[in-house]
């Protein structure tokens, strides 16, 4: 499993969601970026938050291939891949 601990960071405020009331069941993304490698980890699509863990969360590249995890990508990794592209 690659990029364990931004994995870890990004669950992190997933867990954040549910637990403030700014989601329920499945919907809201969150993800981060490494800054070394360019390399985004980011929450898998329609997967309930009481299920997930860590090593369910994906890697993908700038262009949104999955690097690591078996999963389908959120429906908002665009939105997600573009905001990325425009920021440094």
């Amino acid at each position: 499993m690659i990029l364990h601990e931004l994995r870890q960071e990004v669950y992190e405020s997933l867990m954040e969601l549910p637990k403030n009331h700014l989601v329920t069941m499945h919907s809201g993304t969150v993800s981060g970026r490494d800054p070394a490698s360019g390399l985004i980890v980011i929450k898998p699509s329609g997967f309930r938050y009481d299920r997930l863990t860590p090593a369910d969360l994906l890697v993908i590249d700038a262009d949104g291939n999955c690097l690591d995890g078996n999963l389908r990508p959120s429906s908002d990794t665009e939105t997600h891949l573009y905001m990325y592209k425009h920021r440094p």
